[in-house]
């Protein structure tokens, strides 16, 4: 029961669900999208009392709109306690995947013995370009601890000021990508503690909460 029903579930074409959902499933474009998710590069820690505070990489922001070069990778900048440089990341999956998990700016700039105060009230940025063939508009989940802005093209598409933790179930966020290379800019302010985000595809499936529904099925229908 389990193996089709997970397949079910994750199916990409809609022919043969039920009833109550083929009208549902009519409406989709199940078109597979050609985006190709550029590498993630980071950069951080800036002092800042949240994620409205102005750093040197808002002034790159020139730079990011459509048919712009995009920030200046090597370029460094003056940040919490001394020059910081902009670095790609190790990520599952290469790190060339919409989703690559969350992403964890106190373990990537940990405070040590000469900076505690090193994560505190700070910002840090991530930045990735994304190239389509055409023009698209891509629904993403993103979840942030603690504030967070999202620029696509310069364009300011999202901003929360504050969170209390990450949870992608909290906020969708509408990517209108252009054809060609996009340029996509996320910033997020911690106050302390846990700093991290992740975004995610909208459109796709978490294995545990797949996993936890289909227990609370099995289970109804066992208490039958």
């Amino acid at each position: 029961l389990i193996v089709p029903l997970r397949a079910w579930l994750g199916a990409a074409d809609p022919a043969g669900l039920p009833a109550g959902l083929a009208e549902h499933a009519a409406t989709r474009d199940w078109r597979p999208l050609d985006v190709r998710w550029g590498e993630w590069h980071a950069i951080g820690p800036f002092a800042a009392r949240d994620v409205e505070a102005a750093t040197p990489v808002d002034r790159e922001l020139r730079n990011m709109v459509p048919g712009g070069p995009g920030p200046d990778l090597a370029r460094g900048h003056r940040g919490k306690g001394g020059e910081v440089a902009w670095r790609p990341l190790e990520l599952r999956g290469g790190g060339r995947e919409m989703d690559v998990g969350v992403v964890r700016f106190d373990g990537l700039y940990a405070p040590d013995k000469s900076d505690p105060t090193r994560t505190r009230r700070a910002a840090a940025y991530l930045y990735r370009a994304v190239e389509l063939t055409s023009a698209a508009r891509v629904e993403c989940l993103i979840g942030s601890d603690d504030g967070v802005r999202v620029w696509v093209n310069g364009g300011l598409v999202h901003e929360r000021e504050t969170s209390k933790g990450i949870d992608l179930n909290e906020v969708p966020v509408s990517l209108e990508l252009r054809g060609g290379v996009n340029h996509l800019l996320v910033k997020v302010a911690n106050e302390d503690g846990i700093w991290g985000v992740r975004l995610r595809n909208a459109g796709s499936l978490d294995p545990a909460a797949v996993d936890a529904a289909i227990e609370r099925g099995v289970a109804w229908m066992l208490a039958r």
